[in-house]
């Protein structure tokens, strides 16, 4: 072979689905070992040979560590340099994903040393953390810990021959990772995919030093939960210092008879009243009662909420928290506003982001009420909810916005005044850097116009907008982005990208729409791997 040529002997194969990695050892002679990136196209490009695909094959296990990987994705740069004057096909590597056919004669005498023991995550913070700067490496505290952690596991020697992740309970293999890396001591954040892993291993989760938790069911409404509320009460036992929860799911989890009045349920209820942060996202509300415990157990810590359930319960877990600064709040129990007495808003003043996931019934007449017990308001979404004209007059009167989304305002069955808008943005548009008032296209070009030009004169520190359908002339466009020096995303129905300026124009993307979304708490800053 001729010199100058760099073979892998490690190789990642991921399924499709993302959840299988296997590890195979091609123990090539007299090739160097390299370390392999992810996600590589397959092309002839800079005389690099990329690999990419799907690889049909059958790699049957072999005793130098071929391990088997049948219907894989190969996901990995191979490094491979092109002497000069060779074309890429004279190359005696054709474009394939394994070389097979360089196996060398003697197995044992070329076999890749075995790899160290990993270092455990210790050692100086990392700049801004306190988490110890090599646990990244593991990663162990960022997105989904179990996929993520997988390629740092299948270097590890007792995890030589773990091919098939997912042909093993997870409960056994947080256990191995407990004894490698010392998971439970040091990791912080966790997010569990838990369609496809074993409910055994939320009660067999262990973390002291675990602050914030998310945990994701799918949406498939025709399975039944797949966490249990004892499992629950073990995580909240068990990680005594998690002040942050997320649940999503199809329907709210269950639990045996008698759970709430047993020691477990008492585990349960410590949990909730220690939260900071509270999320509970279900598609279907026909468990009503585990919801209502939910809310029922709401302490003076919590600061941001996301709830549902019945309403009672929602009155009383925001009169439960007087430290309560974020609230999104769904209507889908009983109307949002039923007189003044049983207003959910007027129970804490603290509040500095409001945002309505649903129609709200008589929203426009009670609109003043909501803005009346918020005097520390900051960030409003009225989601589907129509502002009328006389809301923005009295939005006109309030102290400036940072964020206003009223997607409702100008729908066919709602008209608004343009001069109204126009009057509110040019008293109230000096703190606002977010902004959403998709009028409907029927409304005249001299609309875009008016807006622009307020936005111009009174929006200095507007960095994103959103006009959804309004048209929106170029020439005010350009004005736009000459005149506001912050602004980074105009969203409008035309595809104009790249704009002047490096400033995006077009339709949001899915990361442009939540971030011009109150966004509140995160649970990775709020456990404090925000630099990971």
């Amino acid at each position: 072979m001729a010199s100058g040529w760099v073979v892998p002997t490690v190789l990642l194969v991921e399924d499709p689905d993302g959840h299988r990695l296997s590890r195979i050892s091609l123990n090539i002679a007299n090739l160097q070992r390299c370390n392999l990136k992810a996600r590589a196209l397959a092309s002839w490009r800079h005389g690099h040979w990329r690999a990419g695909g799907l690889a049909r094959r059958d790699l049957r296990r072999r005793s130098y560590g071929v391990l088997e990987a049948r219907w894989a994705t190969c996901a990995v740069r191979l490094p491979i340099r092109i002497p000069p004057r060779q074309s890429a096909s004279s190359c005696p590597f054709p474009p394939r994903l394994f070389p097979m056919k360089l196996r060398p004669r003697s197995r044992r005498a070329h076999r890749t040393p075995r790899p160290k023991r990993l270092p455990l995550p210790v050692g100086p913070p990392a700049p801004g953390s306190s988490i110890p700067d090599n646990l990244h490496r593991f990663a162990l505290v960022y997105k989904t810990w179990f996929r993520q952690a997988t390629e740092s596991m299948l270097e590890s020697p007792c995890l030589d021959f773990v091919y098939d992740l997912r042909e093993l309970k997870a409960a056994k293999t947080l256990e191995a990772m407990d004894g490698v890396f010392n998971f439970g001591v040091h990791v912080r954040h966790i997010d569990i995919p838990l369609w496809h892993f074993d409910v055994e291993l939320l009660g067999s989760l262990w973390c002291p030093s675990l602050r914030s938790l998310k945990i994701n069911e799918g949406c498939d409404l025709r399975k039944q939960p797949i966490c249990n509320l004892e499992s629950l009460a073990a995580i909240f036992h068990g990680c005594p210092q998690l002040i942050g929860f997320h649940f999503s799911g199809p329907r709210a989890p269950i639990g045996d008879q008698g759970f709430w009045e047993s020691e477990k349920g008492t585990h349960f209820k410590r949990g909730i009243s220690r939260l900071r942060l509270l999320t509970v996202e279900v598609l279907m509300v026909d468990n009503t009662q585990t919801l209502m415990h939910f809310n029922e157990a709401v302490g003076a810590e919590l600061e941001q909420w996301v709830g549902d359930g019945p309403w009672a319960s929602q009155i009383q877990a925001v009169a439960q928290a007087p430290n309560l600064k974020r609230l999104a709040v769904r209507a889908t129990a009983a109307p949002f506003f039923n007189g003044v007495r049983d207003n959910i808003i007027l129970h804490t003043t603290a509040l500095t982001s409001v945002r309505l996931l649903d129609p709200i019934q008589g929203f426009a007449q009670n609109f003043p009420l909501l803005l009346a017990a918020c005097p520390h308001l900051d960030e409003l979404d009225v989601g589907e909810n129509h502002i009328d004209d006389a809301g923005f007059e009295i939005l006109g009167q309030r102290p400036h916005l940072a964020l206003l989304r009223a997607p409702g305002t100008g729908y066919y069955q709602h008209t608004t005044e343009i001069d109204t808008v126009t009057k509110y943005l040019t008293l109230r548009g000096k703190k606002l850097s977010r902004l959403t008032l998709p009028f409907c296209h029927y409304h005249e070009a001299r609309t875009g116009e008016a807006i622009a030009a307020a936005l111009i004169t009174s929006a200095p520190n507007l960095v994103m907008v959103d006009f959804g359908k309004l048209r929106m002339p170029v020439d005010s466009l350009r004005a736009m982005i000459a005149r506001l020096p912050n602004l980074e995303v105009v969203g409008i129905k035309e595809r104009r990208v790249n704009w002047e300026r490096d400033v995006r124009v077009g339709p949001l993307n899915p990361e442009e729409t939540r971030r011009i979304a109150p966004m509140g708490l995160d649970l990775r800053a709020l456990a404090g791997v925000d630099v990971v």
